[in-house]
Protein backbone atom coordinates (compact mmCIF):
# COMPACT_ATOMS: atom_id res chain seq x y z
CA UNK A 1 0.00 0.00 0.00
CA UNK A 2 1.36 3.22 -1.01
CA UNK A 3 1.62 6.13 1.97
CA UNK A 4 0.66 8.98 0.97
CA UNK A 5 1.53 11.37 4.21
CA UNK A 6 4.28 13.81 4.16
CA UNK A 7 4.75 13.48 8.07
CA UNK A 8 4.66 10.74 10.68
CA UNK A 9 1.63 10.51 13.19
CA UNK A 10 2.01 10.98 17.08
CA UNK A 11 -0.76 8.50 18.19
CA UNK A 12 -1.36 10.78 21.16
CA UNK A 13 -4.77 12.05 22.82
CA UNK A 14 -4.36 15.78 23.91
CA UNK A 15 -7.00 18.34 24.51
CA UNK A 16 -7.70 20.94 21.91
CA UNK A 17 -10.03 23.89 22.08
CA UNK A 18 -11.62 24.65 18.29
CA UNK A 19 -14.16 27.10 17.21
CA UNK A 20 -15.70 29.06 14.31
CA UNK A 21 -18.26 31.48 13.53
CA UNK A 22 -20.98 29.31 15.05
CA UNK A 23 -19.77 27.18 17.90
CA UNK A 24 -16.98 26.74 20.38
CA UNK A 25 -15.64 23.48 22.08
CA UNK A 26 -13.13 21.86 23.59
CA UNK A 27 -12.05 18.56 22.43
CA UNK A 28 -9.99 14.99 22.48
CA UNK A 29 -7.39 14.74 19.46
CA UNK A 30 -6.97 11.41 18.19
CA UNK A 31 -3.42 12.02 16.33
CA UNK A 32 -1.19 14.76 15.14
CA UNK A 33 1.42 15.74 12.77
CA UNK A 34 2.98 18.56 11.46
CA UNK A 35 0.36 18.88 8.20
CA UNK A 36 -2.84 18.71 10.56
CA UNK A 37 -5.07 16.89 13.65
CA UNK A 38 -7.59 14.29 14.16
CA UNK A 39 -10.21 15.78 16.18
CA UNK A 40 -12.65 13.43 18.20
CA UNK A 41 -16.38 14.45 18.28
CA UNK A 42 -19.69 13.47 19.34
CA UNK A 43 -21.45 13.36 15.96
CA UNK A 44 -23.54 16.27 16.88
CA UNK A 45 -19.94 18.21 16.51
CA UNK A 46 -18.94 17.10 13.33
CA UNK A 47 -18.54 20.09 10.80
CA UNK A 48 -18.71 19.56 7.04
CA UNK A 49 -15.60 19.54 4.92
CA UNK A 50 -13.80 22.75 4.33
CA UNK A 51 -15.15 24.24 7.46
CA UNK A 52 -12.29 26.90 8.56
CA UNK A 53 -11.37 26.49 12.62
CA UNK A 54 -9.79 28.48 14.98
CA UNK A 55 -8.07 25.54 16.99
CA UNK A 56 -4.80 25.68 19.98
CA UNK A 57 -3.92 22.84 21.71
CA UNK A 58 -1.45 21.24 24.19
CA UNK A 59 0.58 18.49 23.90
CA UNK A 60 1.79 17.75 27.18
CA UNK A 61 5.94 17.69 26.75
CA UNK A 62 5.59 21.13 24.51
CA UNK A 63 5.73 24.58 26.80
CA UNK A 64 3.36 26.55 24.63
CA UNK A 65 0.02 25.99 23.09
CA UNK A 66 -0.23 25.00 19.25
CA UNK A 67 -2.35 27.89 18.04
CA UNK A 68 -3.75 27.62 13.69
CA UNK A 69 -5.94 28.22 11.26
CA UNK A 70 -7.23 24.57 10.35
CA UNK A 71 -9.35 23.22 7.08
CA UNK A 72 -11.69 20.47 7.75
CA UNK A 73 -10.41 18.03 4.93
CA UNK A 74 -12.59 14.86 5.83
CA UNK A 75 -15.17 14.26 8.64
CA UNK A 76 -15.71 10.33 10.01
CA UNK A 77 -19.49 9.93 10.49
CA UNK A 78 -18.44 6.38 11.71
CA UNK A 79 -17.48 5.01 8.05
CA UNK A 80 -13.84 4.05 9.67
CA UNK A 81 -14.77 1.53 12.59
CA UNK A 82 -10.94 2.10 13.64
CA UNK A 83 -11.10 5.59 14.05
CA UNK A 84 -14.07 7.30 16.78
CA UNK A 85 -16.72 10.21 14.92
CA UNK A 86 -14.49 13.33 14.40
CA UNK A 87 -12.64 14.90 11.36
CA UNK A 88 -9.36 15.30 9.92
CA UNK A 89 -7.55 19.21 10.02
CA UNK A 90 -5.04 20.25 7.69
CA UNK A 91 -3.22 23.08 9.63
CA UNK A 92 -3.82 26.47 7.36
CA UNK A 93 -1.03 28.97 9.16
CA UNK A 94 1.14 27.52 11.25
CA UNK A 95 3.77 28.93 13.02
CA UNK A 96 7.17 28.21 11.86
CA UNK A 97 8.71 27.33 15.58
CA UNK A 98 5.35 24.62 15.84
CA UNK A 99 5.91 23.28 12.95
CA UNK A 100 9.25 22.45 13.76
CA UNK A 101 8.31 21.78 17.49
CA UNK A 102 5.97 18.88 15.53
CA UNK A 103 8.39 17.48 13.19
CA UNK A 104 10.77 16.82 16.19
CA UNK A 105 8.57 15.37 18.06
CA UNK A 106 7.10 13.01 15.40
CA UNK A 107 10.19 11.80 14.05
CA UNK A 108 11.02 11.37 17.54
CA UNK A 109 8.74 8.76 18.13
CA UNK A 110 8.18 5.24 16.75
CA UNK A 111 4.60 5.64 16.26
CA UNK A 112 2.87 5.37 12.86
Amino acid sequence: MLERRAFKRLKRQSTINWNNEEVQFEGIIQDICPGGVFIITGTSQLLPPKSIIELELRISDMELPISSLGEVVWTNHGQLVYYPPGFGVKFLDLKAESLERLIRLCEETDEE
